[in-house]
């Protein structure tokens, strides 16, 4: 069985900060990191410990001859790891975590940046799982019982004039922080 995609490393962080530790800790010590050649693909390793328990982790991913240099999580393919429901979860967390108002502090506003093009990517990759024209995300980008709860309980937020509306919004939030 091959092993999972990361089109990029902080595509491959953000879902090992997704897949929290079974005693609930999400934060980890590095031990680790190491890249390979598996299968006929290159594989990136990750040992880690659960700072909470001291359990051991581990995650091992596929990754790409020639990573993305967009400097967003992947390229024009929808992510292999993360679903589309998780991307709008990751999306409402930071964005909410933003105040209308930038901060007139330089360094809490470059954060407050830093938060909001988190939110933007977010958006951004879920877009990526709407095919051609297609009016919206279509059941099979939905596969952690955490994207099919989010889709489930707001469905009209999958929606692509929805989507853009959003990150639109998003990225005038954006101009703001500069």
């Amino acid at each position: 069985m091959a092993l999972p995609l990361a089109r990029t490393p902080k595509e491959s962080h953000l879902y090992i900060e997704l897949h929290a530790c079974e005693c609930g800790e999400a934060d980890v010590e590095h031990r680790s990191h190491s890249t390979g050649q598996g299968d006929g693909y290159w594989i990136s390793h990750y040992d880690l410990t659960c700072p909470g328990c001291g359990a051991d982790r581990e995650f091992a991913f596929r990754v790409p001859d020639w990573p993305s240099s967009t400097g967003g999580y992947g390229g024009s393919e929808p992510s292999e790891i993360i679903d589309a429901g998780q991307w709008l979860i990751i999306a409402d967390l930071t964005a909410s975590a933003v105040p209308v108002t930038p901060s007139r502090a330089a360094k809490e506003r470059a954060e407050q940046r830093r938060t909001l093009e988190m939110a933007v990517d977010a958006m951004t990759e879920i877009l990526k799982f709407v095919p051609g024209r297609e009016p919206a995300v279509p059941d099979s980008a939905f596969w952690t019982p955490e994207g099919r709860a989010q889709r489930d309980r707001e469905p009209g937020r999958f929606h692509r004039d929805r989507l853009e509306v959003v990150l639109d919004s998003y990225r005038r939030a954006l101009a703001r922080f500069s």
